[in-house]
């Protein structure tokens, strides 16, 4: 009885750690699409206004839509990843 219970006491601890990192990643995920936004943004003003002259201005703007590009996927699958994970979490400890 006593191992069953330290059982499901670890389990819950550790959909309590998941959900805690789940959280965690959602919160930098929405703050990475809103960058992404206006990286895309601030490259479309560039391109409207200057009609993308400035070849060194282009290529920062573009690196940086591609950075925060890159950002946002890697959180995006991290946080299905972990949710994912917290999902078969809650199913062990029913």
């Amino acid at each position: 009885m006593l191992g069953l219970r330290n059982k499901k006491a670890g389990l819950e601890a550790a959909l309590q750690d998941l959900e805690t990192r789940r959280s965690g990643v959602v919160r930098r995920l929405e703050a990475a699409a809103m960058k992404a936004e206006e990286a895309i943004a601030a490259q479309r003003a560039f391109l409207v206004d200057t009609n993308g002259e400035d070849a060194a201005i282009a290529k920062r703007l573009a690196d940086a839509c591609r950075r925060t590009a890159d950002e946002r996927a890697a959180l995006d699958d991290a946080a299905r990843t972990l949710s994912e994970q917290v999902a078969q979490a809650k199913d062990a400890l029913e």
